[in-house]
């Protein structure tokens, strides 16, 4: 299993956000069956928009923010050889500041961000 993370700026009124498309490719030969999925942002101020993601908990510590959630889908599977994707959009203090999502987990397993 791998992420890719795509990324835009967006703006609403004065306020810039930086939008992570989060791509959650399944190359295993395993269907995956309503993943628990957890990840942090560093230096954010809130979020702003999030799309296919049902967020469960956001724990705000020194530097960063773990996130844990699922995907909102009503078909919540990632079959073999397939992918799903989710958005979360989230407001820095600078337009110049944003950093990407880290430390990937997939039920619990550390996965690699492309």
């Amino acid at each position: 299993m791998s992420i890719q993370i795509a990324t835009k700026w967006n703006r609403n009124g004065p306020a810039w956000y930086k939008v992570f498309e989060i791509i959650i490719y399944n190359n295993s030969t395993e269907v995956i069956v309503n993943p628990t999925i957890e990840f942090k942002i560093s230096y954010f101020d809130r979020i702003s928009v999030i799309q296919g993601f049902k967020m469960i908990s956001n724990t705000k510590y020194v530097n960063s923010n773990t996130i844990v959630g699922e995907l909102s889908e009503n078909n919540n599977e990632i079959p073999p050889n397939n992918f799903k994707s989710f958005s979360i959009g989230v407001t820095f203090k600078h337009h110049s500041e944003g950093f990407l999502p880290f430390d990937f987990k997939i039920n619990g397993d550390l996965i690699t961000a492309l």
